[in-house]
């Protein structure tokens, strides 16, 4: 589970580096 938690987190800070670099968020996949 922590494992789940931490890819989660992860990806949840790459969209935020997205954002904040793009203005936006990336399209959905």
């Amino acid at each position: 589970m922590a494992e789940g938690l931490s890819l989660a987190s992860g990806i949840k800070t790459v969209m935020a580096e997205y954002y904040n670099t793009n203005g936006a968020f990336p399209p959905k996949v």
